[in-house]
């Protein structure tokens, strides 16, 4: 999915290339098919972590709403389409249980955390070898200063139109596979020379950031 997702992009930035040449054919399928982009940007996410589907399938919803209204499927606008369905999406999301607060919950629990349209700052201690992040239109600082880590550890982060703030003791070694896509990742862990535990971050910043510190 990965390699996928790079050659998505790959083909969308040769696609804004060609337009400077004024090639005919070019503008003319990118402008029908750049919406596959975001698309993908959403099952991308989806698929870092599949538990936490509802933000990555609103990117989803989008791309799909902005792909059919270019190839001209809606005799009407698509946005006239998009937003009863992205309300009705969001109402579901409440009755189905899932927690709703404009308000920075401030928590202790574990490693996985998932918001939407809110935000939490969460401490995390106890032991530590894998866990999920997931912040759309929302916000995430998770303090993992006191977690006692596994030689080997990963975290997932997957971030949405919010940010993820994480904060790490200095222990531990950070090997950064994060993906920015019209966002930011910022890395400015400073681990000890004595450190000799691994922690990999994988996941993806889209319209958001990511920001990992001591």
């Amino acid at each position: 999915m990965r390699n996928l997702f790079g050659l998505i992009i790959v083909l969308f930035g040769l696609g804004m290339l060609l337009q400077q040449f004024n090639i005919p054919w070019a503008s003319s399928v990118f402008s029908s098919w750049w919406a596959l982009a975001i698309i993908i940007v959403g099952l991308y996410a989806w698929n870092g972590n599949q538990k936490n589907w509802f933000g990555p399938m609103i990117i989803v919803l989008v791309g799909v709403v902005l792909l059919l209204d270019q190839l001209n499927v809606f005799t009407k606008s698509a946005w006239n389409f998009f937003w009863p369905v992205a309300i009705i999406l969001v109402g579901g999301r409440i009755i189905l249980g899932r927690s709703w607060s404009p308000s920075v919950k401030q928590e202790t629990g574990g490693p996985d955390a998932s918001v939407l349209f809110s935000g939490i700052e969460r401490k995390v201690s106890g032991h530590f070898e894998k866990g999920n992040v997931s912040a759309w239109f929302g916000g995430v600082k998770m303090d993992m200063r006191d977690a006692n880590f596994a030689t080997q550890s990963t975290l997932n982060i997957s971030s949405g139109f919010g940010g993820v703030e994480v904060w790490l003791p200095k222990d531990v070694h950070v090997v950064s596979k994060l993906a920015a896509i019209l966002g930011g990742t910022d890395d400015k862990t400073s681990p000890s020379t004595d450190a000799k535990k691994t922690l990999t971050i994988t996941g993806s910043a889209m319209f958001g950031g990511i920001s990992l510190r001591n």
